[in-house]
């Protein structure tokens, strides 16, 4: 994983290439990186590690608290 935000530099980094995937969340092209940020079922979708069970679990209580979540990859 990483982090759209570069703290250590303070500075935002452009998406190009933004793509929608319906229903599910976009794929944007951030730093000559391919990035995924959506839902949850889209990373069921997509080839790539699942989702740690940690962060599956934070994201259970966000919602059961009513947060709504989205994921970064």
């Amino acid at each position: 994983m990483f982090s759209l935000f570069e703290v250590s530099r303070c500075r935002m980094l452009s998406a190009i290439s933004v793509r929608s995937i319906m229903d599910c969340g976009v794929k944007p092209t951030v730093d000559s990186m391919l990035v995924y940020i959506g839902k949850d079922h889209l990373f069921g979708e997509i080839e790539a590690p699942s989702v740690p069970d940690a962060l599956r679990k934070s994201t259970e209580e966000l919602k059961t608290g009513g947060r709504t979540t989205i994921n970064v990859r």
